[in-house]
């Protein structure tokens, strides 16, 4: 009897224990499920302005209340009310950390003394590409853990407010008075000689080379390396003019020969050349801004359907 009661008794307590789990594990899980809904959260510069500018209305406890946040954290957002204005009024309003906020960088005296080269290259007019920056960071830091990697670059760049720039054609500060001139000469030019509109025509000169495959082509994810047959030309190119008559009708495209050569037929051919003037091709002339890009586009699918084809 002893023996089947003690059997009872650790059958009770088994069962016991298996409840008490049961129920340790549903209360760690709504314990997580809470955590995970009280995560830390990041607000951006203008909803920290509306939660301080209902401070004005109401005590500071009854508007962390309101918005769900620490009354400690509103106290912080009204102290920083002057900087968050500022933010906002310069088009920052979705930045979350005001300046000087975040983790403060690992190597903030190199940063600067890097920062500086960077400036001094910019004075002298020199290009500096993401690299330079590696050379830089490699050359200023000399603890053996550190890599200048690409991620590290473009996080430097952020805290400086450096960025990429294309490099961009300056207009010449006479502008205006060439852009004058340009169209004063063509009307001139036009009134003397009573030249109507088909007798008018706008030309311009692009490279067309032997070789033009896309820079991209679809291929299988992981692939390495993907290859692009081409005809073994790439270096040899000519030149092809693009012209239009200002009644709108569009002259076939022609091969273009040496500038000499071409000035000695037009003056055979009685035709008044008007060049354009240097600096203004963006501003006085439509077929480099307009017809030259479109044509190479038509030309690239052209030559990757002949390549396909195998002709």
């Amino acid at each position: 009897m002893r023996t089947l009661h003690a059997k009872r008794h650790t059958d009770h307590m088994t069962k016991l224990q298996y409840i008490n789990a049961c129920k340790a594990s549903t209360q760690c899980a709504i314990a997580l499920m809470d955590a995970r809904d009280t995560k830390r959260k990041c607000y951006d510069a203008t909803y920290k302005l509306v939660v301080v500018s209902r401070t004005d209305q109401q005590s500071m406890r009854a508007t962390a209340k309101e918005f769900g946040i620490n009354e400690k954290q509103v106290r912080e957002w009204c102290r920083q009310k002057p900087e968050l204005m500022k933010m906002c009024a310069e088009g920052h309003g979705k930045r979350t950390l005001c300046s000087g906020g975040g983790m403060r960088p690992l190597y903030s005296v190199q940063e600067e003394a890097i920062a500086q080269q960077i400036l001094h290259l910019q004075e002298l007019h020199l290009c500096v590409l993401r690299k330079d920056i590696s050379v830089f960071a490699k050359e200023e830091i000399t603890d053996p853990t550190f890599h200048a990697s690409a991620g590290w670059v473009a996080r430097f760049m952020k805290r400086w407010g450096f960025v990429i720039r294309q490099k961009k054609q300056h207009l010449p500060q006479d502008l205006e008075e060439k852009v004058a001139n340009f169209v004063k000469k063509c009307n001139t030019i036009r009134e003397r000689h009573h030249l109507p509109q088909h007798c008018i025509d706008n030309m311009d000169e692009t490279a067309i080379w032997a070789d033009m495959p896309g820079n991209s082509t679809i291929a299988v994810r992981g692939s390495k390396s993907v290859p692009i047959l081409t005809t073994g030309h790439k270096k040899q190119r000519i030149t092809i003019c693009l012209a239009a008559m200002a009644d709108g009708t569009k002259l076939p495209p022609f091969v273009g020969e040496t500038t000499q050569k071409v000035k000695t037929q037009l003056q055979q051919s009685n035709s008044i050349v008007v060049y354009v003037p240097p600096g203004c091709t963006k501003v006085v002339q439509p077929a480099d801004v307009s017809w030259n890009a479109p044509f190479k586009v038509a030309y690239k699918d052209l030559y990757s359907q002949w390549m396909a084809e195998g002709e």
